[in-house]
């Protein structure tokens, strides 16, 4: 299972290869506060940058959807 600074690095990850929406921001900079991530709010900004990108989290093709992948 997936803790919060996972999403965040995942969202870091996604911009970096140019994908760009409001919560894909958001979840990135969630930890800039100096304080431990909340798992909860970063699995719902996750959420919502899927969605906001049309990625169906259900599908055979996740391999954007990976939080723990080193690539």
């Amino acid at each position: 299972m997936a803790d919060g600074q996972d999403y965040v690095d995942w969202a870091v990850r996604m911009l970096v290869a140019n994908y760009d929406t409001p919560s894909l921001v958001d979840l990135a900079g969630l930890d800039l506060e100096g304080r431990p991530v909340d798992k909860y709010d970063a699995k719902r900004l996750f959420e919502k940058s899927l969605r906001e990108l049309s990625i169906d989290p259900t599908s055979e093709d996740r391999k954007s959807t990976r939080l723990n992948s080193s690539h």
